[in-house]
């Protein structure tokens, strides 16, 4: 959570990059394509792939991971996965 407290400084820092992830937010949100749940999984795994703390940070507190962490039929890997991004 420390690096989330620090996005401010990020911005202050490069401010066109944090106004093109803000475009890409808002965007997302207007288009209507993707549902919350989808888009969120999408950041994350993109936070995962590019191994950026920050945006794990930022995407991986998300109830529904708790939701589905919930479900009886994941499959080991799967609950593993999702307990990881869950920080639990």
């Amino acid at each position: 959570m420390a690096l989330l407290n620090r996005v401010g400084e990020f911005f202050k820092l490069n401010p066109d990059a944090m106004r093109g992830l803000q475009a890409i937010e808002i965007s997302a949100e207007k288009s209507g394509k993707l549902d919350a749940k989808t888009h969120e999984l999408i950041a994350l795994a993109v936070a995962v792939t590019t191994r950026c703390d920050g945006c794990i940070a930022r995407h991986r507190g998300w109830p529904w991971i708790s939701e589905l962490l919930e479900k009886k039929s994941l499959k080991p890997w799967e609950r593993q996965l999702l307990s990881t991004l869950a920080g639990h």
